[in-house]
């Protein structure tokens, strides 16, 4: 929003004990490391608050896109094609086109069996079709202006659960098998042929979902075909034409984290990423490794968060990671509890730095003209990254931090802290409620500060040049006073608006040293 501010970590003496200034927590969410080994900037809890290069800012809001539907929204199917691009919600056993804001008209495809679609682009003729499965119903196409079946034989296509496009061919993975089909070069329908990994397998279990890595294998940019099985085989072919063997070889087979859900891959640049029960795997890291190399993960610095969630929540419907380049974030839904609560776990695709969302109960998410939209539980679809407040400006959004511990340089010294103040610009009033943790002990604020609107002018009541006023990009610099006693301390502060964007820049502490204890 503003752009960071370096403030420079030096020790200044007061008539009040000893001030130091911290950076704010660009180092993103950390969950893995102890308490004592954090890195000073980053955070033990950034809830709603973003790790940006140089500050932290609050995530921006949402707002209803399109309504109507009665059931949850649990897949979002984007339309491109070089006239036009369009967005269609599945819901209520039927397809609604949701691409103009408002209340959604006539379904365009109705009677449907779930909800639950895989879907993707695919041209041949000079046209763009959007092809989508999901395991019960015959799959469905979209040339755009009709929608129809997709007209596949040779298999029984309601089976068909997921699809991926490689090499110019579709392909789709049987339900419940370990078959996966394919149609000839530049097909959207007509014969398919079976490609069995039933003898390939070592590990069992069925085939989970499809997808196509690029790579530099040493002799320039080629893609490579990736399967991935339920029980975590990643086998991996490279080639054409899977019917030729010699335009079609086994690259490897590599085990990872068993796949969560069918919608486990994400493209990310010229990378994979895989969300496992390991935690969120880029294929980058795959070849040549293991699956105890953890530290390999794109989600190694929430390692644990991320693991706990799996083994929690991993049945749930919902899991997904969506790419979002406008805001560089490559944003992990995990479904709480079906069809009503999720959370986010975001990564910063610039600083590699994580933070977590709430109180954005998505079941999907889908990019289209470059923003962000999500389906929800109540049947509609929202805007995602969009003002300063949820629900259109009306619902704070809450954001939390728990800053890492600091011995502030001296570790065997015990100090009183006495006032800290986070050092938060925005363009309107804002309160901030800080408290002060010491020693590793863990306190959770009861309150959410009021705005302090004493702090900016009012037009006609102040005099001009003595007071900020709002509307203006300003540092919110109140002081409050804390009472903490031990060696380290970290701080935890809260905010709550529906007005203002946020960015916390830094934080100023003021304590007095003791002696060895």
């Amino acid at each position: 929003m503003y752009g960071g501010i370096r403030r420079p970590v030096v020790d200044t003496d007061t008539p009040d004990g000893t001030s130091r200034s911290t950076q704010a927590a660009v180092g993103g969410w950390n969950t893995r490391d102890p308490l004592s080994a954090m890195k000073s900037n980053e955070a033990s809890m950034l809830d709603n608050y973003f790790p940006d290069v140089g500050v932290v800012r609050l995530r921006r809001g949402t707002a209803p896109w399109a309504s109507g539907m009665v059931e949850p929204v649990e897949s979002l199917l984007t339309y491109s094609s070089p006239t036009s691009n369009e967005m269609f919600a599945a819901a209520d056993g039927a397809i609604y086109d949701v691409t103009a804001s408002g209340v959604v008209g006539a379904a365009a495809v109705s009677g449907l069996t779930n909800d639950r679609w895989q879907s993707l682009n695919f041209g041949t003729g000079g046209t763009t079709y959007l092809i989508a499965v999901n395991g019960e119903d015959t799959p469905q196409r979209y040339n755009g202006s009709t929608w129809t079946t997709a007209g596949l034989t040779g298999v029984t296509s309601t089976q068909l659960v997921h699809i991926n496009a490689f090499k110019s061919r579709l392909f789709f993975v049987e339900k419940d098998t370990m078959n996966v089909w394919y149609l000839a070069v530049n097909s959207i329908s007509g014969a398919l042929t079976k490609l069995s990994f039933a003898e390939m397998s070592v590990l069992g279990g069925y085939m989970m979902a499809m997808a196509t890595w690029t790579r530099d294998g040493g002799s320039g940019i080629d893609d490579f075909a990736v399967f991935i099985t339920s029980n975590g085989e990643a086998i991996i072919f490279q080639g054409t034409d899977p019917g030729t063997a010699a335009d079609w070889a086994h690259v490897g087979t590599f085990t990872i984290g068993k796949p969560v859900g069918r919608r486990c891959f994400a493209k990310w640049g010229p990378d994979l990423v895989v969300i496992t029960q390991d935690g969120f795997v880029p294929f980058s890291k795959v070849l040549g490794r293991d699956q105890t190399n953890s530290g390999e993960f794109l989600s190694s610095k929430i390692a644990p968060t991320v693991t706990d969630s799996v083994q929690r929540f991993g049945a749930n419907f919902g899991w997904e990671a969506t790419l979002y380049p406008k805001s560089g974030m490559l944003i992990f839904n995990v479904p709480v509890n079906e069809n009503l609560q999720s959370d986010q776990y975001v990564l910063n695709t610039t600083t590699g730095a994580w933070c977590r969302f709430r109180n954005m109960n998505a079941n999907t998410f889908a990019v289209l003209d470059g923003s962000l939209y999500f389906g929800t539980n109540d049947g509609r679809v929202m805007k995602a990254d969009t003002g300063t407040g949820d629900e259109n400006n009306t619902v704070d959004i809450v954001g939390e931090c728990t800053g890492a511990y600091n011995y502030f340089g001296s570790p065997t010294l015990k100090k009183q802290f006495t006032m800290l103040r986070p050092l938060i610009r925005s363009d309107a009033p804002l309160g901030v409620f800080s408290i002060v943790n010491v020693d590793f002990l863990s306190v959770v604020p009861t309150a959410t500060a009021s705005v302090l609107a004493d702090s900016f002018a009012t037009w006609d009541d102040a005099t001009w040049d003595d007071f900020d006023w709002a509307g203006d990009p300003i540092i919110v610099t109140a002081w409050q006073s804390v009472n903490g006693l031990g060696y380290a301390a970290a701080f935890r502060f809260r905010t709550s608006t529906k007005i203002q964007q946020v960015e916390w820049v830094a934080t100023d502490w003021v304590f007095k040293r003791g002696g060895f204890v």
